[in-house]
This record gives C-alpha cells, structure tokens and sequence, in this order.
C-alpha cells in the first residue's frame, strides 16, 4: 500500500483516499503525500489516527464503537462464548472490532487470524476447527463480511447453529442473514 501511495505522489494525483489498516507501514507515505500538498482522506481504518497523519477528515465508523454494538447483539441473543474471527494479521479496525466486543459482551471471547478472505477454504477451515475444538462456542463475530459468511459456511458442515455476526456489507452476508443463517451485521 505504501508503494501504491508513493507512485501515487509521483504522479502528481489530486487527492488520495488511504486506509491506515497498517498504520505503521504507510505513515511515511501518508505525510510525504500530505508535505506534497497532496490532500488526504482516511477511509475505513483510522478513525483515531487520521489528524496525526495529516489526512482532513475520515470516512468511516468507530472500530471500538462497532464492536462494542456486536457485544450488546450478542448479549441480547443469549451468546456466551463468542470467537471473533479477524481475516487480516495487523489490521488494526479489525483488532479494534474484537477489542470493542470484549468491552460490552458479558461472556467470554476468544479471537483468532484466519488466513484471510483471498483464500476462502482455508479460512472455512479454520473457523470449523476453532468450532469443533470447543463445542461451548455459542456465537461467531466475522470482523468482515466474507469471515462472517464462512463462519456460516462452517457451522452448516458441522450442522451446527451458532450465533453469527459481521462487519460490513456483502451480497453472501445479506442472503445468511434474510435466510437466518446470521443474525446481523453492523455498517
């Protein structure tokens, strides 16, 4: 990402849209875009970093805020051991969703990395063994459409019924939801 918004400097662009999934790996990149007078919007990931950066405003919602929402939906449903599936090593909006849930949700949370959504049958995978590990695992939070859709994808082979939640839109996650194979998303 960093190269990306580098040559983007380079060609002269006219404005950039940055996430700060990484913060660390693009900040260079993001304040010499900025030095540049290059204007700078963070979207998605950043909320609490994007003046420090140098970036005018951000797009997008509160991590931590969203998170803590999925805890208080997964109370209300009656969950209590809840595995938050992150689909990204290093993201910090996805490590600021599980954070969020931990704060509001009443019982126990266990988070794990999956390989990621580029490859779907090894993230299914993943998710069904954590379920199969620990059969107390009542509920599931996707931090991201595609892990909540495999989350799903999982519980059904193992004809299984867990409480599943999500971040974010995707046609799968609309279909498990309408069909109550998830009980929500959050966007």
């Amino acid at each position: 990402q960093a190269a990306f918004i580098d040559q983007a400097v380079s060609d002269g662009v006219d404005g950039l849209a940055v996430s700060l999934a990484d913060p660390d790996a693009v900040k260079a990149s993001v304040e010499a875009a900025v030095e540049a007078g290059i204007p700078v919007v963070t979207t998605n990931s950043g909320s609490d970093l994007f003046k420090e950066f140098g970036a005018f405003t951000h797009i997008g919602q509160d991590e931590v805020v969203a998170g803590r929402g999925a805890g208080e939906k997964f109370n209300a449903a009656g969950a209590t051991k809840v595995l938050c599936a992150k689909q990204e090593q290093s993201n910090v909006g996805l490590e600021a969703r599980c954070q969020g849930l931990e704060e509001t949700f009443e019982g126990e949370v266990i988070q794990i990395t999956t390989s990621g959504d580029a490859d779907p049958v090894t993230q299914q995978a993943e998710i069904k063994a954590e379920l199969e590990k620990d059969s107390s695992i009542d509920g599931v939070f996707g931090t991201g459409p595609v892990v909540a859709h495999h989350a799903v994808l999982a519980a059904e082979e193992l004809g299984i019924t867990p409480i599943i939640g999500g971040v974010d839109l995707s046609t799968d996650l609309l279909d498990d939801i309408e069909s109550g194979k998830a009980a929500f998303t959050i966007d």
